[in-house]
């Protein structure tokens, strides 16, 4: 592939970006990997969406609209994303002080210290 050809690829990609497409896709879709999508953006000034971002507002929205028996994995399959995300959001947000209900059952009593040899 010349010069030319992956200075136009590169545009193809991110006009298909810029159109609305989901990077993943379009790293699918023109068998190339994700971080080529991302450079490809950036080159041309199209702006990405963050995933990330709304995936994490979801998550804290169905972790407080959700019954306070349902664990954190049936939220995990009901929103599409692993159940260490659903903990790890939980969490985060529990410690930046949003109110959680607890999940998961009861609270272990913090384990002893190890003695030193």
């Amino acid at each position: 592939m010349t010069h030319e050809e992956r200075r136009k690829r590169r545009r193809q990609i991110a006009d298909a970006v810029a159109a609305g497409t989901p990077p993943a896709k379009v790293a699918r879709d023109k068998k190339c990997s994700l971080t080529t999508v991302y450079a490809a953006c950036m080159e041309h000034g199209v702006e990405v969406p963050n995933r990330n971002g709304s995936a994490t507002m979801r998550v804290i929205a169905e972790l407080q609209s959700a019954p306070p028996d349902e664990s954190m994995a049936s939220i995990a399959r009901r929103l599409g994303v692993v159940r260490s995300r659903v903990h790890a959001v939980h969490t985060q947000a529990h410690r930046q002080g949003i109110a959680m209900p607890n999940r998961g059952g009861p609270r272990l009593p913090p384990r002893k210290p190890r003695r030193k040899p």
